[in-house]
């Protein structure tokens, strides 16, 4: 078998834990707003109609807010664990390759990374692969 280095996908695995958790954490603090709102309309007496129906104009953009970002980070979350499975995929794929190759994945730079890096030891030739998960013609 080949040398390999490094781990398929891991880097766009480690975005979407971030991400993941940054999801959850934006949904949470949705619903804790909407709580603290909900308890200060629920507490005030009717003297304060004004709070009220300031309070009754906001939360619904706040709301609103709150589910845009959510969903844009859903969104980049579902692409990056797409990402992640088309580089396990190559991975896998540059698993096959002969003895003379030499493989790394996933190595990092100070403009990104590079998703694989095949060394062809016979023929003294370097592939950069970047890999991407799209679907459809190309």
């Amino acid at each position: 078998m080949k040398t390999q280095y490094g781990r398929a996908g891991f880097s766009t695995k480690f975005l979407w834990y971030k991400k993941g958790k940054n999801e959850l954490v934006a949904l949470l603090m949705g619903f804790l707003i909407l709580l603290i709102i909900s308890v200060f309309i629920l507490g005030l007496s009717t003297y304060d109609m004004r709070f009220i129906i300031v309070i009754l104009g906001v939360a619904p953009l706040i709301f609103y807010d709150i589910l845009r970002r959510f969903q844009k980070l859903h969104k980049l979350s579902k692409r990056s664990i797409k990402g992640a499975k088309g580089e396990e995929e190559v991975g896998r794929i540059l698993s096959k390759l002969p003895e003379t190759y030499v493989v790394f994945h996933d190595i990092k730079s100070p403009y990104g990374n590079i998703d694989h890096v095949v060394f062809d030891g016979l023929n003294n030739i370097v592939f950069l692969i970047e890999t991407k998960a799209y679907n459809g013609n190309v």
